[in-house]
């Protein structure tokens, strides 16, 4: 990936953070992870970008479990690990589900998208632009605004392509809080 492109990434992801007016100090997450394709093809790495508001959705608290809903906006670098020629830029909405007590949150969820470059690579064809991903993961509060996250990513074209060669990949993020 550029430079240059890389860092309009980074200040598009904190000018949607700042922008919005952040007012619940809990509700908000920004996030930056990396992640690598599990099966098929495993030069394939994501490098991702996230912003995470909160949304009013179920937000209840059930003994000494808490639960509520999220939106996460992600942008990500997709390349192959030994050959910069081959590079994708993914852009994704997807609706989150959590439940969290304590320092630990469990979370689910499922989205859409677009992809902007190289959709086809030497030996993995995702078939074209649109995308359908989903993330199951679990988070470890370990400050009171930091977490550390793993989770199984996701994602298909669902068959509108030729191919649909899906990603599964496990990810790690660094998650700080607002």
């Amino acid at each position: 990936m550029k430079k240059s492109t890389f860092i309009s990434l980074f200040s598009a992801v904190l000018v949607s953070l700042f922008a919005g007016g952040i007012t619940d100090a809990a509700a908000h997450e920004i996030g930056i992870g990396y992640g690598a394709q599990l099966r098929n093809n495993t030069d394939i790495y994501q490098l991702e970008f996230f912003y995470r508001p909160a949304l009013p959705f179920l937000q209840k608290r059930l003994s000494s479990w808490r639960t509520g809903t999220r939106a996460e906006l992600a942008a990500a670098h997709l390349a192959l690990k030994d050959n910069s020629d081959f590079s994708t830029m993914r852009f994704s909405v997807m609706p989150q589900i959590y439940a969290q007590t304590g320092n630990f949150l469990l979370f689910a969820g499922f989205g859409t998208g677009f992809m902007s470059g190289d959709t086809e690579y030497p030996s993995h064809d995702l078939g074209g632009e649109f995308l359908l991903n989903s993330k199951l993961g679990v988070e470890l509060l370990v400050h009171k605004n930091i977490g550390l996250e793993a989770s199984f990513y996701h994602q298909s074209n669902a068959g509108t392509y030729d191919h649909n060669a899906s990603l599964n990949m496990l990810v790690g993020n660094v998650v700080f809080r607002f």
